[in-house]
């Protein structure tokens, strides 16, 4: 026996699906029930690059927009996260790491120079208030 990857996503409302929904694409078996999907498919059929990883999302995506037409309720989709269950119950978990901006935004920077005696020579707060 080999090791299975299991790809988990969670859906928002929980009842996008009237009942328990299971359906097979691209090698992996989904399980989609309350607000929850998972989807299994062996370590051989499953790519080191994670390539196959959107792939299976958009599996999913094509559903629960099917869903939407016939409900006319809005969802949201969460990504997925991965898990790799060996057969002697170890289990790898992988994180992906998505991009980020981070904005710093602060008030004035002041800055106030002395010499050895200390002296002020420039003070830029002064400066400021002075002008």
């Amino acid at each position: 026996m080999s090791a299975e990857f299991v790809l988990s996503w969670t859906f928002e409302p929980p009842d996008v699906f009237e009942e328990r929904f299971q359906f097979t694409a691209r090698g992996a078996a989904f399980v989609i029930d309350a607000g929850t999907a998972e989807a299994r498919i062996s370590e051989e059929r499953y790519p080191e690059d994670h390539s196959l990883r959107m792939e299976l999302h958009q599996e999913l995506e094509v559903r629960l927009l099917a869903a939407q037409v016939l409900s006319h309720i809005p969802y949201s989709l969460s990504k997925s996260t991965v898990s790799r269950w060996h057969p002697d119950g170890r289990k790898d978990v992988y994180v992906f790491v998505e991009g980020a901006k981070i904005s710093v935004t602060g008030g004035r920077v002041d800055v106030s120079v002395t010499d050895q005696s200390p002296k002020t020579t420039r003070d830029t707060k002064r400066d400021r208030i002075d002008v």
